[in-house]
């Protein structure tokens, strides 16, 4: 039976100084005010100091309330497993409410038809309205224990506590892990005894638990709710509204698997042959025998309560694993950075630029010849005005010291990495500091071997100067210059170059880590026919982006673009304008004050 009014009573006066230090923490920091801020920190010029500074407080108060999430949920489910819905369903239905809000921001608000929305749906329905149906309930369990529990290995999420997109991840998907295991073992009529126990009916007798068949399991699922979803999906999402999530860049799961292995390689060569209703089909075929594998699964964790317990511990120490390799990476990350920095110097050659949007863009860029690749800037810079014209933004575009422009300056720092990366950082400082561009309307743009540097100019931007950049575009980027020359020389002799020397795949990782509570776009462009840096490469780091649970990834690879030559329209400045309408706040707006002066070539 639930709980007696004396019983609620108890259990709000043992809570009761609990919440009052709770609720002095919460006006100390002004909890509500850091939620309003909740990864919007985008603000202009002199503010972005103190909104660093907020970010860090939201970061703190994310932290206390994943590490407390974590405690209540395993007390509760230990001493109370009948009653775990009271706490998972306002838990659930408001961080999928906040992520509905920023998703919708963010032209992402399709992913909330995937399974896993419906799903906890389905779970708060069976609790709330169902609770003595055990037909509902195998249902549920079946998909909480089956493809819902396994997407978790699928998509590395992680119990990272300062990041609400993390802490939504893991509670989506675990929290009905641990629903189900509360309720199998410890309702009626298997339970008789527990706290609220008689609220639910998981079975008809205690006996007929044990006798239901696999068979019967994984049928009434498909029956009684996966193949409807599934169905519903293709229906209304392919078909209904493809063309109009198509025309608006809306993002579905399916932009996603594209890009992930082992399936996405698979899918985008099926495109490239039959039409594409017919292989989104064959995507959601693919779900379909996943879900079904994970299900037999699944039937093993119903028979056994040992094997439930190891296979939830399992699911809940690999969400924790894979917050520790976060946390280490930060951490290790803050060590090397430490190390390494020196004072930023103040740039000796500044030349013009103008705009209120801007593009810092580094690396070699396309020559007519595939044995080049690279020119000076005074060279291509017709093709840098068409860039500016087609995106209305201006481009600064930043020489190497030592190198065209800069060969014989004697304001260019010395030639070696830490040379390229203080220029780089000297450019951006100038665009913000100088012009009075925000962070947040520059792009930074690296093409081939300018991508190294780039990835590290976003990081310092974030890290050390607290600015949110307003996205990375990588053109022919490259996982490693080790990489590169295992590509050439085969990998004995990329040993030669030092692990080092501009890891990508590393920086990237790194990027994608999000202590400020806000991503850095990123959009990854690379040719199927480049043979110099061949496109695994750029496919490795975006997969790499998409482990990490970034919402802001894409990636573009056109079918006849090589290292050098590239259809500036079709292949730049069309894919690098829907990525600005999608990911930078007030992209379209500042395009209609571009004042047309397009271009600056610098040396700093």
């Amino acid at each position: 039976m639930l709980p007696t009014a004396f019983d609620v009573l108890k259990i709000v006066l043992a809570l009761l100084p609990a919440f009052a230090v709770g609720l002095a923490v919460f006006r100390q920091s002004k909890l509500v005010a850091a939620f309003a801020q909740l990864n919007d920190l985008q603000e202009r010029g002199e503010r972005q100091q103190a909104l660093a500074k907020k970010a860090i407080e939201v970061d703190k108060e994310w932290f206390m309330i994943g590490v407390t999430n974590m405690v209540l949920s395993a007390y509760i489910v230990g001493a109370f497993p009948p009653l775990y819905f009271v706490y998972f369903t306002p838990k659930v239905l408001s961080l999928i409410g906040l992520r509905l809000v920023k998703f919708y921001r963010r032209k992402q608000h399709f992913l909330l038809w995937d399974f896993c929305y419906w799903a906890n749906f389905l779970c708060i329905f069976y609790c709330w309205v169902m609770p003595k149906s055990p037909r509902v309930f195998r249902v549920v369990f079946m998909c909480a224990n089956g493809p819902l529990a396994w997407s978790v290995l699928a998509f590395n999420h992680a119990m990272v506590f300062h990041s609400y997109a993390h802490m939504t991840s893991v509670v989506v998907h675990v929290s009905p892990l641990l629903l189900s295991y509360g309720l199998r073992w410890s309702a009626a009529p298997v339970s008789e005894d527990s706290i609220g126990s008689h609220h639910f009916r998981v079975c008809e007798s205690q006996e007929s638990c044990n006798d239901i068949s696999a068979f019967q399991l994984i049928w009434e699922t498909l029956t009684g709710f996966y193949l409807w979803w599934l169905v519903l999906y293709y229906v209304w999402i392919f078909i209904a509204l493809g063309s109009y999530i198509e025309k608006h860049s809306y993002q579905t799961l399916w932009d996603r698997i594209l890009v992930m292995k082992p399936v996405g390689p698979f899918l985008q060569n099926m495109l490239k042959k039959f039409p594409k209703l017919l292989v989104q089909l064959v995507y959601l075929l693919i779900h379909l025998a996943f879900s079904v594998a994970t299900m037999l699964v699944a039937v093993l964790m119903w028979r056994s309560q040992i094997a439930h317990f190891t296979f939830l511990s399992a699911i809940v120490l690999s969400t924790i694993k894979n917050a520790g390799d976060f946390y280490m990476d930060v951490i290790s990350s803050k060590y090397e950075e430490a190390a390494s920095n020196a004072k930023v110097p103040v740039s000796k050659k500044i030349l013009s630029a103008s705009g209120a949007l801007a593009d810092v863009m580094l690396g070699p860029v396309q020559d007519q010849s595939e044995e080049r690749t690279q020119k000076d800037l005074l060279l291509i810079e017709p093709d840098l005005v068409q860039m500016a014209k087609g995106l209305k933004c201006n481009f600064l575009a930043v020489e190497y010291p030592g190198y065209g422009l800069c060969a014989r300056s004697k304001g260019c720092e010395e030639i070696s990495f830490e040379g390229v990366e203080d220029v780089a950082l000297h450019a951006l400082v100038y665009c913000v500091s100088v012009r009075g561009i925000p962070p947040e309307k520059v792009l930074l743009h690296g093409r081939s071997l300018g991508s190294g540097p780039v990835l590290r100019l976003a990081k310092r931007a974030r890290d050390l100067m607290r600015w949110h950049i307003g996205g990375v575009v990588l053109q022919c980027p490259f996982i490693s210059i080790r990489q590169v020359a295992a590509d050439y020389v085969g990998l004995p002799g990329s040993y030669l170059i030092p692990k080092d020397c501009y890891n990508n795949l590393d920086a990237l990782q790194e990027l994608c880590l999000e202590p400020l509570n806000s991503w850095v776009p990123i959009l990854i462009l690379h040719g199927e026919l480049d043979k110099v840096i061949k496109p695994y490469h750029g496919r490795a780091l975006l997969q790499k982006a998409v482990e990490t649970g970034h919402p802001q990834v894409e990636g573009v690879f056109p079918p006849h673009a090589s290292h050098n030559h590239w259809s500036l329209r079709e292949d730049v400045v069309k894919p690098m304008q829907a990525f600005c309408q999608r990911h930078v706040a007030g992209w379209r707006e500042q395009q209609a004050f571009w004042s047309g002066e397009s271009i600056s070539l610098k040396c700093f």
